[in-house]
């Protein structure tokens, strides 16, 4: 992991989790659920820098475009709607929203059934 030092706070984030399934009982994974979450960037807002050291991530950008800024690349990415972007157990990174509109990403992940992570981190 390499810190980006982003901000580390959301800023005009709304996090839903719209539906997971417990794996113990689907997959015979113990301790673990697959979450399928909505989240809402408005303008301006910031998902503050995290690490995905045990949560790998996959997204899906249904609305707006957002901006990434990965401790894997130098330059910020931007994503626009109908984007997917994997986040692997390697990924430190955080997202902004620069673009003037509200931004929808749609965000599944494999996350402890008793204690997932905080809202706001994608």
């Amino acid at each position: 992991d390499t810190a980006l030092n982003g901000p580390t706070a959301p800023v005009n984030v709304t996090d839903t989790v719209i539906d997971q399934i417990d794996l113990r009982k689907q997959a015979g994974v113990r301790g673990k659920v697959l979450r399928l979450r909505r989240i809402e960037i408005l303008a301006d807002g910031i998902v503050p820098e995290h690490s995905h050291a045990k949560r790998a991530a996959h997204l899906y950008i249904a609305e707006g475009e957002m901006t990434e800024h990965r401790n894997t690349c130098s330059v910020p990415i931007v994503h626009k709607a109908g984007d997917f972007v994997p986040e692997p157990a390697t990924l430190v990174h955080w997202w902004s929203n620069e673009s003037g509109a509200k931004a929808v990403i749609i965000a599944t992940d494999v996350v402890p059934s008793k204690n997932p992570p905080p809202a706001g981190e994608m």
